[in-house]
């Protein structure tokens, strides 16, 4: 699910360090901040990162429990500024998402994709087995509900925004 990067791109993205807690000094965070920023501002100057994953950053109907505001709304309200959010350490999870699509298993994005492609086009009628499907391959990783929201990614990924939030919700039951 990885988009497409440029030689450059490719050459800062192995730079990074996605993991905010393991940059513990603050050169390193310095460091890591500048390559976030040059690799953000690349992707969206070419329009390389699929529109529902920006839409997922973007758009307040993606998401859940932000009072009507959008991710990018929320997170611009603290940073003040694009360069500073860009170069937040909390913005590394996004810029992840952005190039590599969902943080799940590659095997449960493999198995949950085929499960989505043998429904065709997706009627009302497909959404219960595919929850069922979702709900039982986050057992099967030993994922909660705190994987919701990439579970939420993946459909967005494989079925639409429209369908997307069942998705979601199913992964919320998972105890």
């Amino acid at each position: 699910m990885q988009i497409e990067l440029t030689e450059e791109e490719q050459e800062l993205i192995n730079k990074i360090e996605f993991d905010p807690m393991k940059v513990t000094d603050h050169q390193r965070w310095q460091i890591n901040s500048e390559l976030a920023f040059r690799i953000i501002t690349l992707l969206l100057r070419r329009e390389a990162v699929p529109n529902h994953r920006i839409q997922y950053f973007t758009e307040p109907a993606y998401n859940f429990g932000g009072r009507g505001k959008s991710r990018r709304e929320l997170f611009l309200a603290k940073a003040k500024t694009y360069e500073n959010m860009f170069r937040h350490n909390h913005f590394l999870a996004y810029l992840r998402y952005f190039v590599y699509g969902p943080n799940l298993p590659e095997e449960l994005i493999a198995s949950f994709r085929k499960a989505v492609e043998a429904c065709g086009n997706i009627t009302s009628g497909d959404i219960g087995p595919l929850r069922t499907k979702a709900r039982a391959l986050a057992r099967q990783y030993r994922l909660n509900k705190t994987s919701a929201d990439e579970f939420y990614k993946l459909a967005l990924e494989t079925m639409g925004h429209s369908h997307a939030d069942s998705i979601r919700d199913a992964i919320m039951q998972v105890k």
